[in-house]
């Protein structure tokens, strides 16, 4: 394989600014994706013109296994937003990831904050201190918060004002909103750019998705006055 010997070839762009691994993700193709990240780590993060990480390529396609190889050596990836603002929830929200798919995000999302606690287990009290001024203290408080980043991620709105609860919202995705609510705690009362709710997009939605409206409404919060219940036609 030419990346034994020339690693800068992960890095290469063509047209679309697509590297090998975006092609690789797209592919499902794990061996590949573990043999350039083992010759070439940064490739995770480079984003194409339209700003998706190899992450978000993987998936737009629903590929699980490429999706766990990656985050499970670079789990920041998991927050790399694309250039509509969108980072991984927002993507599997966005394309309606149903039950069987579904079902393997928590792990995921478990596997992320496990990966981010043991990071912050190796940056020692007395390494933090000594290093403060090229800000260690800070990075250790960040990744030592028990994992509420993840919160922020789940509740993390796109270049629309969008949460990943707004997008499985839109899309009638049951299982995925209920995956937000039950597991992650989204949050219900987020507004989008048009002032619109999850709650709105649901009620927007034909009839075959009031098992959608109903599970929002049941675990929305007692005091929801900000809420516009009769969404204009």
């Amino acid at each position: 394989m030419l990346l034994l010997w020339r690693a800068e070839l992960a890095y290469e762009k063509d047209a679309s600014g697509s590297t090998p691994l975006h092609y690789a993700a797209s592919d499902d193709d794990v061996a590949v994706v573990q043999k350039i990240l083992d010759r070439a780590p940064l490739a995770v993060y480079i984003r194409d013109e339209e700003g998706s990480s190899p992450l978000h390529v993987a998936a737009r396609m629903c590929h699980y296994s490429t999706i766990n190889s990656m985050i499970d050596r670079y789990p920041d990836s998991f927050e790399l937003r694309d250039n509509q603002g969108r980072n991984f929830l927002h993507i599997v929200a966005q394309h309606g990831w149903r039950i069987n798919s579904l079902a393997l995000i928590s792990p995921l999302m478990a596997q992320y904050c496990r990966r981010i606690s043991s990071l912050a287990q190796r940056i020692s009290p007395l390494m933090a201190q000594r290093g403060n001024r090229h800000g260690w203290r800070k990075l250790a408080k960040r990744i030592n918060l028990d994992c509420q980043g993840l919160k922020i991620l789940v509740n993390e709105r796109d270049n629309e004002g969008n949460t990943p609860l707004h997008w499985a919202s839109m899309n009638g995705t049951s299982d995925m909103i209920m995956e937000l609510f039950e597991v992650n705690k989204a949050d219900t009362t987020v507004i989008n750019n048009e002032g619109k709710t999850a709650l709105d997009h649901s009620i927007s939605l034909d009839s075959a998705f009031l098992m959608v409206i109903s599970k929002l409404l049941y675990n929305l919060p007692v005091h929801q006055d900000i809420i516009n219940y009769r969404h204009p036609s």
